[in-house]
């Protein structure tokens, strides 16, 4: 197995392993409000986020927004104002508030800091059929350079309502086990010759001129997460059944698969509205890899109130979901030897000397609940 810079871990995953949704804009319309948020059937919190437009191809979470006032709606009389969290620009429901019930109707109501407001439009959450199986295929890609890599293809058989105005999302989410040595953490290159000296949050340090462990670390295991590259959806099924959908992929790299690999796909009901604001953003994305792409435009969301303080971009929507778990070992078709082992900029082979919060943004280091 061949060394690679752990540093390109992190590029690759702040390019490949964040579920971004963009929106095209030009200079007149920047600071337009971007709102990414869904209420389930599942407990809650639900979150809402805000955020503004900064530039031509900005993403959700730009420029937070902080301050609003959001209140939730139902069309049976409830309501309830959320509270914006540790994370600015994220808004939330409390857990005894507000859960979502099928059949019912949800919107919410924006105010922002300086009086703008902005209302969604009623969306109706409708019931979802039931994910049956989720299972893998193991897959060898070879470049033109005879370079290897590979993967697992994930599909799944599911039950969709049996209707001809029937509209299913079906989400791919991923969780992998990593752990670093932040102890030995290596300033990159200009430094010279790459110094080696303990992160903070190692919880070792210089005493004495000896390196001494003085508190547990808190950034050696983290749990990193992989979203879908696109939306996968299914309409107007009369079937009431799917089979062999693939709904993700997963790569073979060094931290992928040095533990273990929790897939998790959700099946979501949709309205048409939040239907064609999905497959927008699908066609989008898969535009962009062929010469034939769609005029981008600017994704405009369907389900908000005009408003004579501008357009909204994203979506708020209710969806009742259910869901399915896997787990693939990292022993499955010898994962965890295919992979190329990272090197340091001192020449150093194994997990990398760094934060792992830092090193894949979005983790965590508190242990999922079902990680046995």
């Amino acid at each position: 197995m061949r060394s690679f810079p752990f540093y390109l871990v992190l590029l690759l995953c702040l390019d490949a392993c964040v579920d971004r949704a963009e929106f095209s804009g030009t200079l007149e319309n920047l600071n337009e409000i971007v709102v990414d948020g869904v209420i389930t059937n599942e407990p809650g919190p639900y979150n809402i986020k805000l955020s503004r437009t900064i530039q031509v191809g900005s993403t959700i979470g730009g420029l937070t927004i902080s301050n609003a006032k959001i209140i939730l709606y139902s069309d049976v009389g409830e309501s309830e104002e959320l509270v914006e969290t540790n994370l600015a620009g994220t808004y939330q429901t409390s857990e005894a508030g507000i859960r979502g019930v099928i059949g019912r109707e949800y919107w919410i109501e924006i105010q922002l800091p300086h009086g703008k407001i902005f209302e969604s439009l009623p969306d109706n959450m409708s019931s979802t059929g039931q994910v049956d199986s989720v299972y893998y295929r193991f897959e060898t890609f070879v470049a033109e350079n005879g370079r290897k890599s590979y993967g697992f293809r994930i599909f799944i058989d599911a039950r969709v309502p049996q209707s001809e105005e029937s509209y299913t999302r079906f989400r791919f989410d991923g969780v992998y086990a990593v752990t670093t040595i932040p102890k030995l953490y290596a300033a990159p290159p200009p430094s010279t010759p790459c110094p080696t000296y303990p992160l903070p949050c190692s919880g070792w340090e210089y005493y004495k001129g000896q390196l001494v462990s003085f508190e547990p670390c808190t950034c050696c295991e983290c749990w990193a997460n992989q979203y879908e590259n696109k939306p996968t959806l299914v309409e107007n099924n009369i079937a009431s059944k799917v089979v062999g959908l693939q709904v993700g992929f997963v790569p073979v790299n060094y931290y992928t698969f040095q533990n273990k690999y929790r897939v998790t796909v959700t099946q979501m009901s949709l309205s048409k509205k939040a239907f064609e604001y999905w497959k927008t953003i699908k066609d989008q994305k898969e535009g962009a890899t062929t010469l034939f792409q769609p005029a981008y435009g600017r994704t405009t969301s369907n389900n908000f109130k005009p408003s004579p303080y501008g357009n909204v971009l994203g979506i708020f929507y209710a969806a009742a979901v259910t869901k399915k778990k896997i787990f693939i070992k990292k022993e499955t078709n010898n994962a965890n030897q295919l992979a190329e082992i990272p090197r340091d900029c001192a020449g150093r082979d194994g997990p990398a000397g760094e934060n792992c919060l830092r090193l894949f943004p979005g983790s965590t280091n508190q242990k999922p609940v079902d990680w046995d």
